[in-house]
């Protein structure tokens, strides 16, 4: 057989596998459906890299076995091998090629990378401030309003101005692409696009997996500590800007009027994101458990002993240095949540609702889930 016939026939084979590696690669890794802008542009990039792989892979994998199969020692063939000392146009090649594949994808990804980051369409951008915190996310809107949900418009520019309160942490929302890590003390900025809605990303998602109760949430791509497991924060993508202001202004009015129901709503990812250090069902966690929590005697670091009342559990969210339980750590809860009730209150109170005391809400709560 000629040697050009064997290599049409390897090349057949290599493109072949690569179609069937790559649909490997898509089947078994797919990668999230794109619900911005940015997203389907970073989508065709991954992709280009799902597809060079598999040729890479293939053609590798095609050739190393052909030659195996195809050019074996035949039986009874006791004579030596023919002797080559190399090929240099082979070897120039698969020097340039890789590398000018290298270099390909160096200036696609650094373009697309600036024309995320531009700042060209900032003007017309919805803006929103991110604190990023152990373990919460805050977010202030063009009007002052502090949410702990993140609520956008589709089809407009969005931009986040960032900032961590504590340590290093990274927002992250899978289904935007786009990710950045936060650093205390530095400004950091994130641009994304939405183009679908909220609903759509859940069909989305559950057209792809099966899965029932998936919702798009903001999450912590760095381990940030003991609580970064439940560093979330939900994601609402309304049809226009309008839609979004009144899911703010809807999201700020649809508090319990149960004292009770108000504060375990305080305390979950909606409210202060008191869950992710605290647990409502005795297990252990960053700070003590609620699960009984009112009333209980508690040991502290001092060796003294203190009965959790409203007084307690007042100086304990205020001023959580103050006294430290025996088996926890000072400097861990965020200490400026007296400041934070209080502003809350005022624009509660602002809209009619001046009957919300966010602190006693809280001791309520703990009332009611009694071991």
């Amino acid at each position: 057989m000629s040697n050009t016939r064997h290599l049409l026939q390897a090349s057949a084979l290599v493109a072949i596998s690569s179609v069937i590696v790559y649909y490997v690669f898509t089947a078994f890794f797919p990668f999230m459906p794109s619900a911005s802008v940015e997203g389907d542009k970073i989508l065709v990039l991954a992709n280009a890299h799902y597809l060079v792989i598999s040729v890479l892979f293939a053609l590798i994998i095609v050739f190393m076995l052909y030659s195996i199969l195809v050019f074996k020692r035949k039986e009874g063939d006791d004579g030596d091998g023919v002797y080559m000392h190399g090929n240099t146009p082979l070897e120039i090649a698969w020097t340039i090629m890789p590398l000018g594949i290298v270099v390909f994808f160096a200036i696609w990804g650094t373009n697309l990378l600036l024309d995320i980051n531009s700042s060209a369409g900032d003007a017309d951008a919805f803006v929103v401030e991110v604190e990023g915190r152990k373990w919460a996310w805050k977010f202030t809107y063009p009007d002052g309003t502090e949410l702990a949900s993140l609520v956008v418009p589709k089809d407009m520019p969005v931009l986040l101005q960032m900032e961590s309160a504590d340590i290093i942490h990274s927002f992250w929302i899978p289904e935007f692409s786009v990710k950045q890590d936060l650093l205390p003390g530095v400004k950091k900025q994130l641009r994304f696009t939405p183009n679908k809605t909220q609903q759509q990303i859940i069909e989305d998602q559950f057209e792809r997996t099966g899965i029932e109760g998936y919702r798009p949430l903001v999450r912590c791509a760095e381990i940030c500590g003991t609580g970064h497991s439940e560093m979330y924060a939900n994601v609402y993508v309304m049809n226009s800007l309008a839609e979004a202001e009144a899911e703010i202004q809807r999201i700020l009015n649809d508090i319990p009027e149960d004292p009770i129901a108000r504060g375990e709503y305080w305390w979950s990812a909606e409210g202060f994101n008191c869950q992710s250090c605290h647990s409502i069902d005795g297990s252990d966690g960053t700070g003590p458990t609620w699960l009984g929590i009112y009333g209980r005697e508690e040991l502290l670091e001092s060796g003294e002993t203190i009965i959790a009342d409203d007084a307690y559990i007042q100086e304990s969210i205020y001023a959580p240095n103050a006294k430290i339980v025996q088996g926890y750590a000072a400097n861990v809860m965020i200490q400026t949540y007296e400041q934070e009730f209080a502003a809350r209150e005022a624009d509660l109170a602002a809209r009619g609702r001046d009957d919300v005391v966010i602190l006693q809400d809280i001791i309520e709560f703990m009332k009611s889930i009694s071991e």
